[in-house]
Formats: structure tokens, C-alpha cells, sequence
């Protein structure tokens, strides 16, 4: 999506699926804009939304990086398990600044690194 441009701006646990080969696979492109649009008063996916697009200012790719952020937030809370790399993974990701947040290229190495240790 980002090499064209598209930030989602409605990434949550519904909008996510995996495929029978475990590749992951975005739907409900309903409110997705092009890079520094502003979505305007949609706020139906509240927890996962990023600071930035509740307050109406221009979404980003770090707009996603903070909704794929709470995912593995909530993922990570149902697991059960304890990791000090992968809550300071999610703690980046969700991170209110969005200049401080990784690239979605930086948190998919990230995950795929946490996914070799295991």
C-alpha cells in the first residue's frame, strides 16, 4: 500500500486476515486516504486510530504503523506471554509521536526477527 501512496487509516483486528499460508491480507479500504489527507470525523475504530487522525490532522504511513502497533498490543495481551523485546516493539509502534514511531518495513524486520527467536 505504501509504494502507492495509500495509508489505510482503519486498521484493527477485523480489517486484518490471514490467508490458509498464514500471509496476511487487508480489508475495508472504506476510509483510506492518500498520504497527509485528512479522514475528517471518522472515529468508529477509536482505540486503534492514531493520536494524529483523532485529531483531525493529515494521516501518515506511521498513522498505520500505530494501528498495526495496538494489534500486537492486543494480541500480545490475549498470548499470555511475557517478552521484553515484543513490549518494547509495541510500545515503539504505538508510540504518540509519530516521528518516533519505525517504518512498516523496520516493524515487519522486527517481527520477523522475534518470529526467528522463537
Amino acid at each position: 500500500m505504501q509504494d502507492k501512496g495509500v495509508v489505510h487509516n482503519d486498521l484493527k483486528g477485523n480489517n486484518v486476515m490471514l490467508d490458509d499460508h498464514q500471509e496476511v491480507h487487508l480489508n475495508d479500504f472504506g476510509v483510506a486516504t492518500w498520504k497527509g489527507c485528512v479522514v475528517g470525523c471518522y472515529k468508529a475504530s477509536g482505540k486503534w486510530l492514531a493520536p494524529e487522525v483523532l485529531q483531525n490532522e493529515p494521516s501518515t504511513f506511521a498513522s498505520d504503523v500505530y494501528s498495526v502497533g495496538m494489534i500486537l498490543k492486543d494480541i500480545y495481551e490475549v498470548m499470555c506471554f511475557t517478552s521484553d523485546k515484543f513490549s518494547a516493539f509495541v510500545s515503539g509502534a504505538t508510540n504518540q509521536s509519530p516521528e518516533q514511531r519505525p517504518s512498516i518495513q523496520k516493524l515487519a524486520s522486527l517481527l520477523q526477527d522475534l518470529k526467528e527467536q522463537s
